[in-house]
């Protein structure tokens, strides 16, 4: 594999880093955060080549940050157990 894809590689993982979060909720349980404002310049790409462009737009997203319910499961005794 060339250096360049390696050097892509690596910053698409930074970006990653810096995007999704496992973090503490209000009760202490663990809830799946995504920043998604930086996401919008690949999502916007992403619209503008799909077959909606020409009749819909894309929203700003720059301060769009969503929290995903239902990600994780609370491992109950008896099946930690096992």
């Amino acid at each position: 594999m060339p250096l360049e894809r390696y050097d892509e590689l690596i910053r698409i993982m930074d970006e990653f880093n810096n995007i999704a979060k496992i973090e503490a909720d209000w009760n202490g349980e663990p809830a799946l955060k995504i920043d998604l404002s930086k996401l919008a310049a690949r999502l916007n790409e992403k619209f503008e080549q799909s077959e909606f462009a020409g009749k819909w737009i894309m929203k700003d997203m720059s301060d769009y940050k969503e929290t995903v319910w239902g990600v994780f499961k609370k491992i109950d005794a008896d099946e930690n157990q096992a």
